[in-house]
Order: C-alpha cells, then structure tokens, then sequence
C-alpha cells in the first residue's frame, strides 16, 4: 500500500509518467485490483508507445479477464518490440492457452523459460500446460459420457456417475433459468 501511496504522489505531480504508472499498475494488481491496473497500463503504453513491458503486463490482465483478441495483439506487438522479454513470451503463452491453443502455448513458455529459467511463476505455467497436454498421471480412470459432457476421475465409477449426474443438473437449472436450450448437443465437454 505504500507504494501505491508513493506512486499516487509521483503521478500527482506527472500525470503521463509512463515507468510510475507502470510500476503502480503492477502494485494494483499485486493488490488484486486487475481493472485499475489495466487503466494504468493502458495510460503508460499510450503514454510511451514502445513500452513493451507494459503492453506484455496489461496483455496478461486482458487475457485473464477473457479479452482475449485484444490481448493477443498486445502480447505480439510487445514481443515484437523486444523479442527476448520473457514476460512478452509469456503473455503469448497464457493467451493462446486461454484460447486452448495448447501446443502454441507450450512453445512460447517455454520460449519465456529459456530467456528467464528462475522464474517460478513461468515454471509453474509450462506445467500446467504440460499437464493439460498429457493429461492426468491416473494408474487407473473412470469414465462417463452423457449428451454433454465426458466426466473422467480416478475415485471410483459411482463417483464419476455422480459428478456426471451433477453436470448436467446443472447445465439443465442454467438452460432453464436462462431459456437456453441446444438445438442439437455439443460436442461432449471434459471435466477433470
């Protein structure tokens, strides 16, 4: 909260101060504040065209909030900026796994890995990626398909049975209450 503080200060007295606005909006959103870090950022990129660390920041935040095409075209304008900033790399990483995009995802992680092989947040990213890749290490699984979705566990048969059941409970409440309805079913969705 201080530096929040400091930074109001700096921004009172230099409204456009690019690299302050920056640094608070990487505060509001260590403070969970997304919206207003995306505010900030979006003042430092206008304020400093080619400030690609903060288009790469405000592209995560986008991409976490579902925005997704606009979030692409921030990650690739900040790796094109500066090819070699790992967090660039990264924000192409986490929106084309937010598009599920998974194998384009793996290749820029590990792209932000090579360029920054301490960072844990990165590490832990890639493995995410890889897990969704090779799926759960089950000795043994379970599965049901109903008209929607396919449900695989590693409990028990009668527990994947119940979370498919429960699925689909939940799906017919939200058509309902919604007045949404499938003309004709989807393609079955995994849940995990």
């Amino acid at each position: 909260l201080q530096a929040a503080a400091s930074l109001d200060r700096v921004l009172e007295a230099q409204p456009a101060f690019a690299a302050a606005l920056y640094r608070r909006g990487q505060v509001l959103r260590r403070l969970g504040r997304p919206q207003a870090a995306r505010v900030d950022l979006e003042r430092a990129d206008e304020s400093c065209p080619r400030f690609y660390e903060a288009k790469a920041e405000r592209a995560r935040l986008l991409a976490m909030a579902g925005k997704l095409d606009e979030a692409e075209a921030l990650a690739e304008a900040a790796a094109a900026l500066s090819p070699d900033y790992a967090p660039a790399q990264a924000a192409r990483g986490i929106v084309a796994f937010c598009r599920g995009e998974l194998k384009v995802a793996s290749e820029a992680l590990d792209l932000a890995l090579a360029l920054d092989p301490w960072n844990d947040e990165l590490r832990g990213l890639r493995r995410n990626v890889a897990h969704v890749l090779a799926g759960p290490p089950w000795a043994r699984t379970f599965r049901v398909e109903t008209e929607h979705y396919v449900v695989e566990t590693d409990i028990a048969q009668r527990r994947a049975e119940e979370y498919a059941r429960e699925l689909e409970a939940v799906r017919r409440f939200y058509a309902q209450r919604f007045g949404v309805e499938d003309p004709a079913p989807a393609p079955a969705r995994r849940a995990k």
